[in-house]
């Protein structure tokens, strides 16, 4: 409703294979006015079971386990799942499904990413000592270069993909080994999350600033 072309959109949506048919047709009876090919429902369920695969979930780590579902991670995975029917678009738009979403998204399909593999808004209310340990992460050797406790954390309730960069930089891969470290040590790496925390780490350094009116 809100973008001026709206003919252009196409919506994604990533699921299990059994809720597959059912999701589609709920959105379209939502939304009887989307037009024919505009939206995409995605499943993979090999994939599903290799997120399953490396994710743990701890209660020391005080994060809800609801969060350790293989879908918290699916936005990691948009070019794998969208490849499933052919090339990935070159650009990809991550919306939470919470997000009431009130601007032209167009504009994140234009803005400029400088290079980066994906552009976040950064969050100065909260640092990343609120979800990194960095005493564990010494005691491993985990400690990068570039890694400041004190440095905002950029949200992934809405993000910006660019498809190349990401697969070039190997960014899922680099969750991935977060992932596998914090599954392999004996005290938490990370606490209160789990899918933002891996983000944080993989991406440091390496992501575009959004305006910080897309995280209202």
């Amino acid at each position: 409703a809100n973008t001026r072309v709206p003919s252009s959109l196409v919506f994604h949506i990533v699921t299990t294979p059994d809720r597959a048919r059912a999701v589609a047709s709920t959105i379209r009876a939502a939304l009887p006015l989307l037009p024919m090919g505009s939206l995409e429902v995605h499943h993979n369920a090999s994939l599903q079971r290799h997120i399953e695969g490396l994710v743990s979930f701890r209660k020391s780590s005080g994060a809800r386990k609801s969060l350790s579902s293989p879908f918290n991670f699916a936005p990691f995975y948009l070019d794998d799942f969208l490849s499933r029917s052919g090339s990935p678009p070159p650009r990809v738009i991550y919306l939470d499904t919470d997000v009431v979403l009130i601007g032209d998204v167009a504009e994140l399909h234009r803005v400029d990413l400088q290079g980066f593999p994906a552009g976040a808004v950064e969050d100065c209310s909260q640092q990343f000592d609120i979800y990194i340990d960095f005493k564990e992460l010494r005691a491993r050797g985990f400690d990068r270069k570039g890694l400041d406790p004190k440095a905002c954390v950029f949200n992934r309730g809405v993000f910006v993909v660019d498809v190349a960069r990401w697969r070039d930089l190997r960014i899922r891969e680099d969750i991935e080994v977060w992932m596998t470290r914090y599954r392999e040590s004996k005290n938490d790496l990370y606490k209160f999350g789990m899918s933002q925390p891996p983000w944080l780490l993989a991406l440091n350094g390496r992501y575009a600033r959004l305006g910080a009116e897309w995280n209202c």
